[in-house]
């Protein structure tokens, strides 16, 4: 089974969101979804109706990505994760297939997919059907900029990211932890996909603010741990 890992602002597409959380509450894979509600007006149970399936954590504030992907995943209960934007369009058939490649890979870190930019909803199921219909391809040519809007991994390889980075690098230590330790990171390259709707958070004024000089000090952290890792 797997725990599902969703930090949000609640500022991207609401319609992708709600369609994805259907998908994730109906799915039989995936035995608890985590909400990590970054709002400061802990908005989530208003946009959405959660079921028994659903644990909710609310800050109060907006505790920044990295670390809600920590209290996330350290909440989890599912021997398998995977960490999910607030954007991202994913078919019940997709998840399925990636929790079941996930179980037959050789030593695998980090499994992620491949990912088509800014689909709408139709336009995204009318390319699944093309896409199922393809031979999977799975390889281990992970890009260089990391996936970290989709991360399916296991519980027992996990280790938090450390508290000097907020927004950036979060899911470049995921992955460089996972080779340090002897897995292997992988990719479906094809028979399945996903879309990645680029979230109007990114593009908000008031939180570009606020994320800045964040920002800033991750660029500054993240070589320092780098080196403190031997990545």
């Amino acid at each position: 089974m797997l725990s599902v890992v969703i930090p949000t602002l609640l500022m991207g597409p609401k319609d992708i969101f709600q369609h994805t959380l259907d998908v994730l509450n109906s799915s039989e894979v995936v035995s608890e979804i985590i909400i990590i509600d970054n709002t400061d007006s802990k908005s989530f149970r208003s946009f959405y109706h959660p079921t028994e399936k659903f644990i909710i954590i609310e800050p109060g504030k907006n505790i920044f990505v990295n670390k809600a992907w920590n209290i996330g995943l350290q909440q989890s209960t599912s021997q398998l994760f995977l960490i999910l934007n607030d954007d991202i369009l994913i078919h019940p058939d997709v998840l399925g297939t990636c929790v079941n490649t996930y179980k037959n890979l050789h030593q695998p870190g980090i499994l992620t997919v491949r990912t088509v930019i800014n689909k709408n909803i139709d336009e995204y199921l009318s390319l699944v059907k093309l896409m199922l219909k393809e031979r999977l391809e799975v390889t281990t040519n992970v890009p260089e900029g990391r996936i970290g809007w989709f991360m399916l991994g296991d519980i027992e390889n996990w280790e938090d990211i450390p508290e000097e980075i907020d927004i950036f690098y979060g899911d470049n230590f995921i992955y460089e932890m996972a080779k340090k330790n002897g897995l292997i990171n992988y990719m479906i390259e094809s028979g399945v996909v996903i879309s990645h709707n680029q979230s109007s958070t990114v593009l908000n004024q008031e939180f570009i603010k606020i994320k800045t000089p964040v920002a800033n000090n991750d660029h500054i952290q993240w070589p320092k741990i780098k080196k403190r890792y031997n990545f």
